[in-house]
């Protein structure tokens, strides 16, 4: 990744010089985000355990890793939760954001710090005075769309500034749809799931509004949501 032709990608420790803690770290989920999550956790040699609803699931990713043990969790029951989160030192969520309010109370409980990769709601939002009068971390919005975009949107204003210039507006382009003119498209990750309703559709002269309730089909082809285009948006 360049940038004026400097290299600006970020320089990491080699894995075998990193200093690691033998920390036990609980991984919830098994979607895309949690082979590179398991592939980082253990190359740090901490020990990971890897729970998701269907244990075969959890057996087959773990069985890619060393020190990684597989766990059925029901992550709808507070009492499972409890059982798999106790007894870890980090729990890193990936499974959808309704459940994230939930893991980080028991975590509050159990002295377990947590992270997450979904924007912080209000529910979220209630619980970070608590982690902080117990001294624990709570991370979040450290994936791609929230995460590494702010990351570039906080250099693109730093390197106006530094040049002398004032920022008069600002847009963040990252994980946007495309416009209603095309028939159909696909998306990595099903709208309904997101917890910033409504959606926002951009065009080359005015904003839109998306509610989720304007999607009117969605099929599963490749491997991946193909959703129809959605109906005219509200105009703003």
């Amino acid at each position: 990744m360049l940038d004026d032709n400097v290299n600006v990608l970020p320089k990491l420790r080699d894995y075998d010089d990193a200093k690691t803690s033998k920390k036990k770290v609980l991984l919830l989920g098994s979607g895309l985000v949690a082979p590179p999550a398991a592939d980082y956790i253990t190359k740090h040699k901490h020990e990971l355990t890897i729970a998701c609803r269907t244990f075969e699931t959890a057996e087959a990713l773990a069985a890619k890793f060393p020190n990684a043990t597989p766990m059925s969790v029901d992550v709808s029951s507070a009492d499972a939760l409890r059982q798999a989160i106790k007894g870890h030192d980090v729990v890193v969520s990936l499974v959808p954001y309704t459940h994230h309010a939930t893991v980080m109370q028991i975590a509050l409980e159990e002295k377990v710090h947590v992270v997450t990769t979904s924007y912080i709601n209000p529910q979220m939002k209630a619980l970070e005075q608590k982690f902080k009068d117990a001294g624990l971390i709570c991370f979040n919005e450290i994936g791609v769309d929230p995460g590494v975009d702010h990351l570039w949107a906080v250099k693109a204003i730093h390197d106006v500034h530094q040049a002398g210039g004032k920022i008069k507006s600002f847009y963040s382009y990252c994980g946007g749809l495309p416009e209603p003119a095309v028939s159909r498209f696909s998306v990595l990750m099903d709208p309904r799931l997101t917890n910033r309703p409504p959606i926002t559709l951009l065009d080359t002269s005015s904003l839109g509004l998306l509610p989720v309730s304007s999607w009117h089909s969605t099929t599963t082809e490749n491997s991946s949501r193909t959703v129809k285009s959605p109906r005219s948006p509200e105009r703003i």
